[in-house]
């Protein structure tokens, strides 16, 4: 299954950096600008046809990392971009002892080694993730409660998301986990959130 989870900041809506529905961390504020982009993560484009996903990757020698694409199933170290692949969009309430856990996904989405640039709002802003919207659901709030797994620590799980925002969910002990957030989503009829 091509599955990968990303975290990313806490929001109730995404729809961009507005008072309202500002980005809520623990140190959103110095990270706005260049974090800004998450903010962005459920809002439909000009057409309604598609969502511009942006996780952020960690910094090497003042460069960009890449997404290893190539630990999703059927992707090769040539490929530059995963097709049809289930990304899970990961998050935790900024709130005394609270989890992290599922706050919507894309399905079918094709996510990009590198960031590519799109044009948004006059400026050239990083994606690494693009999906239809009909293929993108942001749960409501009351309707995150699908905890995702902690790796590591002294109560960490085995598996899960650790110091990394990406989560590739390969390993076989992590696969009982997986089968139940894909049953999770493909059960989903619920309320969706995107563009809203």
């Amino acid at each position: 299954m091509k599955i990968l989870f990303c975290r990313i900041e806490w929001m109730e809506r995404y729809q961009g950096i507005v008072e309202q529905y500002r980005l809520i961390g623990k140190d959103s504020e110095a990270r706005e600008e260049s974090r800004k982009y998450e903010s962005w993560n459920f809002k439909t484009d000009i057409e309604n046809e598609f969502v511009f996903g942006y996780v952020p990757t960690k910094h090497h020698n003042g460069k960009l990392n890449s997404i290893h694409i190539e630990r999703i199933d059927g992707i090769s170290k040539e490929d530059e971009i995963a097709h049809s692949v289930l990304v899970v969009w990961v998050s935790k309430e900024p709130i005394k002892d609270s989890k992290s856990v599922i706050i919507g996904w894309y399905k079918n989405a094709d996510v990009f080694r590198n960031y590519t640039y799109m044009d948004i709002d006059d400026e050239k802003w990083p994606v690494n993730v693009i999906a239809l919207s009909k293929n993108v659901i942001l749960l409501p709030i009351d309707k995150r409660t699908l905890e995702v797994p902690w790796a590591g620590g002294v109560n960490g799980s085995p598996y899960g998301m650790a110091q990394s925002n990406i989560w590739f969910a390969d390993k076989a002990e992590e696969q009982t986990y997986v089968e139940k957030v894909f049953n999770y989503i493909e059960n989903y009829n619920g309320e969706n959130w995107v563009g809203k």
